[in-house]
């Protein structure tokens, strides 16, 4: 049996949209005895040059103006429909044209902006085709990610769950799957990575990354991690090339042989399952792969609003900790590793109960039910 499925995301608002829909369609490709055709639509393309370029700005502003990123994520908190007003009339006729030519026997969202007004097209439209969203965010749901009217609501976390619980969702349109990551995460030689334990005798392996478009405070943390401790680090930096060139140009020569530095990769996963820690931007996707690589995470920043209740969750379930201070990184390393590193070995088994593997599959399995019920 045949089916469409129409996804909507988005490229250009950071790589994690991008990452989540990936991992999905890789479910698809391989869903047994089954043919799926499977269509991902960049809807900010789709929008005109306006939204387009709005879109663009995600990286410019998420690394150097913040608080602009925390006004916008208020406003789609309390005012959704500003924002929804307008997306809905920059997609209207792209989105039923693509409708139309593909003739999808699903829709999923696997991003907030594109919910309400892909929703609202469809009814004024008359158009009756299951609609599914995917919440990318394990904590911080905006309302501008639920809606009522959808057929149902995947959810990463039990938290994301409760958090659409209380914007007042039916609690029987909503499944837990867990966090969706591509199987190069999960998977090392054709098996579950499962990370060694780290022996404290040896040189400690240090991650920097800070999501796709990098962080200004990376190379500090370096510098502390390879004056106080006896570690490599490896930073990579992403899109921000500037930061990139600065880096090698300054920590390169100076600590030779113990740091290097790479902008954007593709093999990121491989860099995670050689290191004993990584220091992430409390981002959803990179945690959950750095996570499901078993590799035990210091959060040391995040975007407000959007990501700054993640470190709950990484806290509660001992997946990492966090420090938003660079003066405490010498502190949290130590109390990592006292005890021949108890601590840091502890987070590793932690992440091993917690991971699941199986939550892109998971997503593929609710959306070929919901198409077959139909």
């Amino acid at each position: 049996m045949s089916r469409r499925i129409l996804i909507l995301s988005s490229d250009i608002t950071g790589r994690g949209h991008k990452s989540i829909s990936d991992s999905i369609v890789e479910e698809f490709d391989i869903f047994e005895g089954e043919e799926i055709n499977v269509k991902v639509i960049d809807c900010f393309v789709m929008t005109g040059s306006f939204a387009k370029m709005i879109g663009k700005s995600y990286g410019t502003v998420t690394r150097n103006a913040k608080f602009i990123w925390k006004m916008i994520w208020d406003i789609s908190t309390n005012r959704p429909e500003i924002f929804i007003e307008m997306t809905e009339n920059a997609l209207r006729e792209k989105l039923l044209e693509w409708i139309k030519e593909f003739n999808p026997d699903l829709i999923l969202s696997v991003h907030p902006n594109f919910n309400a007004p892909m929703i609202n097209i469809m009814r004024e439209s008359k158009i009756k085709i299951p609609f599914v969203i995917f919440l990318a965010d394990i904590i911080s749901i905006s309302k501008m990610w639920v809606d009522k009217r959808a057929d149902l609501i995947l959810c990463p976390t039990e938290e994301s769950k409760g958090r659409a619980l209380s914007f007042g969702i039916d609690e029987r349109k909503l499944k837990v799957t867990g966090f969706p990551v591509r199987k190069r995460f999960c998977e090392k030689d054709g098996h579950i990575f499962w990370g060694e334990k780290y022996d404290p005798k040896t040189q400690l392996e240090c991650l920097l990354m800070s999501g796709g478009e990098g962080s200004t405070n990376m190379k500090a943390i370096a510098v502390i991690l390879m004056t106080k401790f006896n570690c490599k680090v490896r930073i990579v930096t992403g899109n921000n090339t500037a930061l990139r060139k600065r880096l090698e140009s300054t920590l390169v020569p100076e600590y030779n042989g113990r740091v290097e530095v790479f902008g954007f990769v593709d093999n990121i996963q491989e860099l995670m399952f050689i290191s004993d820690i990584a220091f992430v931007r409390g981002s959803p996707n990179v945690m959950m792969e750095a996570i499901m690589c078993n590799v035990p995470i210091v959060i040391t920043g995040f975007l407000p609003g959007q990501e700054s209740e993640n470190s709950q969750i990484i806290e509660k379930y001992n997946l990492g900790v966090e420090c938003y201070n660079n003066k405490n990184i010498e502190k949290v390393m130590n109390d990592l590793l006292a005890n021949g590193a108890e601590k840091l070995n502890s987070i590793k088994v932690s992440q091993r109960e917690y991971r699941e593997p199986g939550a892109a599959a998971n997503i593929a399995r609710f959306v070929i039910d919901l198409i077959d019920k139909q």
